[in-house]
């Protein structure tokens, strides 16, 4: 989910729905992960530079006291770059910035597909926590079970579209 941070500075205010939404959010994702805490073997963050929401670090703490690894992704300027490329094809003048977002993805997935083989053995389950805007594509190696009452880039794309009209 966008922090508030985040919704200030690509929408340039907080919606007014956006408390409620983003404590709902968070309330759904921590009630999941703390239903299947003994079996998630690790967590995976494929975050930028910016500061994780709060609530998102009460979850990885948890987990952690489970026992549970929790890994980085090395190349945060990667994740800096989908962000800033997602937010450039927004604008209509910016035709190349679509190829270079899905290039940007796909590179992350990459990243996140030897952090997963190098970690991860069959029968184990990680979580990824990962930067909103990024639009990673799982492939078959992946089985994927998304834990999210809604969708943080329909929610923000949902205001923009609303702050046009």
């Amino acid at each position: 989910m966008y922090s508030e941070a985040d919704m200030r500075e690509i929408l340039g205010k907080i919606p007014p729905d956006y408390q409620k939404i983003s404590a709902e959010f968070w309330s759904y994702v921590r009630d999941k992960l703390q239903s299947l805490a003994k079996s998630i073997s690790a967590v995976y963050l494929i975050r930028g530079s910016r500061k994780m929401d709060e609530r998102a670090m009460e979850i990885l703490g948890f987990l952690q006291q489970g026992g549970t690894a929790v890994q980085r992704i090395q190349d945060e300027g990667l994740v800096d770059e989908a962000r800033a490329w997602y937010l450039a094809e927004r604008d209509p003048k910016q035709e190349a910035g679509r190829e270079l977002f899905k290039e940007a993805c796909r590179e992350i997935l990459q990243v996140l597909d030897k952090m997963v083989e190098s970690s991860l053995s069959d029968p184990q389950v990680g979580v990824v926590f990962y930067e909103p805007s990024c639009r990673l594509s799982f492939d078959g190696d992946f089985r994927v079970i998304r834990m999210s009452p809604i969708d943080p880039l329909d929610y923000l794309n949902r205001n923009l579209v609303q702050q046009e009209l």
